[in-house]
């Protein structure tokens, strides 16, 4: 757990380099959100809405690693630099904020931060502690390819990381939480709980053989900052009254990426861990130093498009 911990807080300090960067801060950026296909009467006649949390989830790392055979193997790291832990929180608590203005201007009451904290406490919901989980996506077993990312969760100061619902978790060991949600929601309320992915590469890895049955491994990857569509899922809980309960999800219906610059890349400049101690292996670690007004007006970006989505799903459904 230490080197988990000490990994992450690595990942999140940021390499010393000088870098030039011409554009300054990005310019105003927006992303075509879409919500995927679902029941838009789900929302037809909530009243009083209710966030019991929003997660971000940052995106700090990526390791590919190709193993085509002992001969032929690569690895490749990327590794965002420049952000710190107290960025990540601030922007997480301006995403919160945001979807709470965008609700109240169509016309939603939105509960204080007071009554959904409750809420969550009277559904002995967990939270993650510290209100951050940092995972490391460096090392493993590698079989052909994988792709791995380490990433940071983080909830807003008012309404804490649930851990239920956390990145990476099964919506079917939600089902009990949504239950035990429901039981402490007023009568038509609907409670919302966003999680938005944002990323800063892609990354790709791959096997084959050359002409003569030679094995290859190959991987690669661009710096490009994107909201993670299918990771960026929204539970939606409706009561009507305390014995019926419907729990859904909504997501964006894909990745949304932007070409905007944020970022130079120091090639070599993040540490690795090695791929094997054989001698025929090629390890690559690169930093993705942020230009960081650029980066967070990237961010911002995102949540509000992200947030504006899942206002509109709501009032498609109003009726």
């Amino acid at each position: 757990m230490a080197s988990m911990k000490n990994t992450c807080a690595r990942l999140l300090a940021g390499i010393a380099v000088a870098a030039a960067f011409g554009g300054g801060a990005a310019r105003a950026q927006s992303f075509p959100v879409q919500m995927a296909k679902h029941q838009s009467s789900y929302f037809k006649g909530v009243g009083p809405v209710v966030l019991p949390t929003y997660h971000v989830t940052f995106i700090v790392s990526h390791q590919a690693t190709a193993v085509g055979g002992i001969g032929a193997r690569a690895r490749m790291t990327k590794v965002l630099s420049g952000v710190d832990e107290a960025t990540l929180r601030r922007l997480t608590d301006e995403a919160h904020a945001d979807l709470k203005a965008q609700f109240a201007a169509a016309g939603y009451t939105v509960a204080g931060d007071e009554q959904a904290r409750a809420m969550v406490a009277a559904a002995a919901i967990p939270a993650l502690p510290g209100n951050v989980e940092m995972v490391s996506g460096e090392g493993g077993i590698t079989v052909n390819k994988s792709v791995r990312d380490g990433y940071v969760t983080m909830g807003p100061s008012s309404a804490p990381a649930l851990a239920p619902y956390k990145y990476g978790a099964n919506y079917l060991g939600q089902i009990g939480f949504n239950n035990r949600l429901a039981k402490g929601q007023p009568k038509d309320t609907l409670a919302v709980l966003p999680h938005l992915v944002v990323d800063f590469a892609n990354m790709e890895a791959g096997t084959g053989s050359r002409f003569g049955g030679r094995a290859t491994a190959t991987v690669g990857g661009d710096v490009a900052f994107s909201i993670r569509g299918v990771a960026s899922n929204v539970t939606v809980v409706k009561v009507l009254d305390r014995d019926r309960m419907f729990p859904a999800s909504i997501r964006p219906e894909r990745d949304y990426g932007v070409a905007t610059p944020f970022a130079t890349q120091q090639a070599g400049g993040a540490a690795v861990r090695p791929l094997s101690i054989a001698g025929n292996s090629v390890t690559r670690g690169d930093a993705v130093v942020v230009d960081l007004p650029a980066w967070e007006n990237l961010v911002r970006a995102a949540y509000k498009s992200y947030n504006a989505a899942i206002v509109a799903a709501v009032v498609k459904g109003r009726g």
